[in-house]
C-alpha cells in the first residue's frame, strides 16, 4: 500500500493479520481491569449519560506480551501504544525483551478527562504512551520528539464518529495525528490491530500514510470502515520538516 490507501480486517488480529507487515505500529490498546472497572463504575453514577460501559475485555500482562511477540517481528519501525499506569511497565518490559529500545512512558494529559466521584483524592487526567524503536539506524537518528502530550483546550470536540468517545477507548483525532506525525513518515504503512472506531486509521490517512487495521466487534468495524472511506489527506501542521523527508524502507530482520 502507498499514500492514502487503507484496509480493515474483521476479526482478532491473531486470526486475520498473520501476513501483515507495517512501517509503524500505533494504537490505543485495551487497558487493565483496574481502569475498566473504574470507568464502568462511572456509568452507574449521576454522570452515566456521559459515558458508556466498555464493550471489550480488559488486557492483562499476558495479552501485552502476546501482542508484542506477534507484532515486533512484523513492524519495521516504531511501536507506539496508549495505555494505563498498570500496563505501561509491562509494555516497556515486553518491548525491551523483544530487542527494541523502549523509552520511559510519556504522559498524555487531557484536562478534566477523569475525576473521582467520591471526592477522596486527586483526579486522574493522564494516560501513558509507551514507545520503542529498533536499535539501528535510521531509527536511532530519528530526531528529538515530545517528552509529553498535553491535549490543547478546544481539541476535545474533534471528529467523534457518532458518540463513541463516551466509551473509554475512543481517542480524539488530535493525539492520534500527533503520534502518526511523530513516529512515521509520509507513505509509511501504519498498523493498528485494535482499530476500534478507526481513529488511528483516520489520523494516518489525514497525515498522508497508508493504514491497515483489524477490529473484532462488528459494530465498531462497520463504523471504522465508513469513517475511513470518508477521510481524506490534510496537510500536517505538526512536523512540516519531516513531511518533506523520504519514506524509510528497510527489510524486516
Amino acid at each position: 500500500m502507498r499514500g492514502d490507501h487503507w484496509e480493515m480486517l474483521h476479526g482478532r488480529y491473531q486470526d486475520v493479520m498473520n501476513d501483515v507487515t507495517c512501517d509503524a505500529w500505533i494504537g490505543d490498546t485495551p487497558y487493565s481491569s483496574t481502569t475498566h472497572s473504574g470507568h464502568d463504575a462511572m456509568t452507574e453514577s449521576d454522570n452515566a449519560k456521559m459515558r458508556r460501559a466498555i464493550t471489550y475485555p480488559a488486557w492483562t500482562p499476558d495479552d501485552v506480551r502476546e501482542c508484542v511477540s506477534f507484532w515486533s517481528p512484523r513492524t519495521r519501525g516504531w511501536f507506539v501504544t496508549i495505555t494505563d499506569d498498570v500496563l505501561a511497565p509491562h509494555w516497556r518490559a515486553a518491548l525491551a525483551d523483544a530487542g527494541r529500545y523502549a523509552f520511559s512512558p510519556l504522559a498524555y494529559v487531557v484536562h478534566g478527562s477523569r475525576f473521582r466521584m467520591a471526592g477522596d483524592g486527586p483526579a486522574q487526567w493522564s494516560l501513558w504512551i509507551v514507545v520503542a524503536r529498533p536499535k539501528r539506524e535510521p531509527y536511532s537518528k530519528w530526531g528529538a520528539l515530545p517528552g509529553a502530550y498535553v491535549q490543547p483546550a478546544g481539541e476535545l470536540s474533534g471528529h467523534r464518529a457518532g458518540d463513541h468517545k463516551r466509551e473509554i477507548g475512543g481517542k480524539d483525532d488530535w493525539i492520534m495525528r500527533r503520534l502518526v506525525a511523530d513516529y512515521s513518515r509520509p507513505d509509511d504503512v501504519v498498523c493498528d490491530p485494535c482499530a476500534g472506531w478507526g481513529t488511528t486509521g483516520a489520523a494516518a490517512l489525514r497525515e498522508g500514510r497508508s493504514f491497515i487495521g483489524s477490529e473484532s466487534r462488528e459494530s465498531a468495524f462497520a463504523v471504522s470502515c465508513k469513517r475511513l472511506s470518508e477521510t481524506s489527506f490534510q496537510p500536517s501542521l505538526f512536523n512540516p520538516s519531516k513531511a518533506k523527508q523520504a519514506k524509510i524502507t528497510l527489510d524486516l530482520p
